[in-house]
């Protein structure tokens, strides 16, 4: 890790816990899958074979009848909009965050702001912006990756991949814990 990049990351973690004290603790319960109607997902998009593949799992919760919001970050200055034919996604790049991370355009506070029944963190500790807007989320409960770092900021519930770091086998594992979540 370079040096501007570990005392980046030491800086923002001391910034995420000072803005963490400035807001009220938010009241989570859980929702079962079957009864939630919105669902957020947030992703790291920079990746265009991993974004075609939330793509296609955001099809598949409309198709459950789910009102579905994707929230994907472009860890790039350029930002190229994509959209699919049935679901409109959101990208932010680094234009919209601070030099430590912190959220600071519009189109991420009111993603936060949304009052998801779900929100799926469908990343691996791939930014710490990603990781401030699945715990700022206002969303009634949240799932995500399990890693050994501090990534167990934006999640409720999280799923040990064991250290993969495999998007198609991180949906199904969620797709499977939908079931049980009553």
């Amino acid at each position: 890790m370079k040096l501007i990049d570990w005392f980046r990351q030491k800086l923002w973690f001391w910034g995420y816990n000072h803005i963490k004290k400035s807001f009220p603790e938010k009241t989570r319960s859980v929702i079962p899958y079957n009864e939630a109607v919105k669902i957020g997902i947030l992703f790291n998009a920079t990746d265009p074979i991993i974004s075609a593949t939330i793509r296609d799992f955001g099809n598949e919760l409309i198709s459950d009848n789910k009102k579905v919001q994707m929230l994907g970050f472009i860890n790039s200055t350029k930002l190229n909009k994509q959209v699919s034919n049935t679901l409109a996604i959101s990208y932010f790049s680094r234009d919209d965050i601070s030099f430590l991370d912190i959220p600071k355009s519009n189109i991420l506070s009111y993603f936060v702001d949304q009052p998801f029944d779900i929100l799926i963190n469908l990343h691996f500790n791939s930014s710490n912006v990603l990781l401030f807007l699945g715990h700022m989320s206002n969303a009634s409960y949240r799932i995500g990756s399990y890693t050994n770092d501090h990534s167990f900021i934006g999640s409720d519930i999280m799923i040990n991949c064991n250290g993969k770091e495999d998007i198609l086998d991180l949906i199904e594992q969620i797709k499977h814990y939908f079931n049980f979540i009553k």
